[in-house]
């Protein structure tokens, strides 16, 4: 079987479309640590406990996770409510650090469940 020229382009252009929405769509999947390494890292919680989910979108924030560690780019609301959603959402955490710094101890203790 022998392809055209035209043939040739037209299903090499969708072979290009094809590997294109598999890189992109890779990268929009990557784990935690390509996440953090790119400086989008806004949140980061460090569970309790591990966790199976890798992707949770909570209150329209996206959070990335593996293990016991999550990330997240910043969100609209307070620190401390993004924190107190992410422990309804995924339980305990050991700590919450925003921009690189830790919660402040009151309002960690607020963010924790009862």
């Amino acid at each position: 079987m022998t392809l055209s020229l035209p043939a040739f382009r037209k299903s090499s252009g969708v072979l290009l479309a094809v590997a294109y929405t598999a890189l992109t769509f890779g990268t929009a999947i990557t784990p935690v640590a390509a996440e953090a390494r790119d400086g989008t890292t806004h949140y980061r919680a460090e569970l309790a406990q591990p966790t199976t989910k890798t992707l949770e979108i909570i209150r329209g924030t996206p959070w990335q996770c593996k293990g016991t560690v999550c990330v997240a780019p910043k969100a609209g609301s307070r620190p401390v409510n993004v924190c107190k959603a992410f422990v309804r959402e995924f339980g305990e955490v050991a700590t919450f650090t925003v921009k690189g710094e830790a919660l402040a101890e009151d309002k960690m203790a607020k963010c924790q469940p009862a």
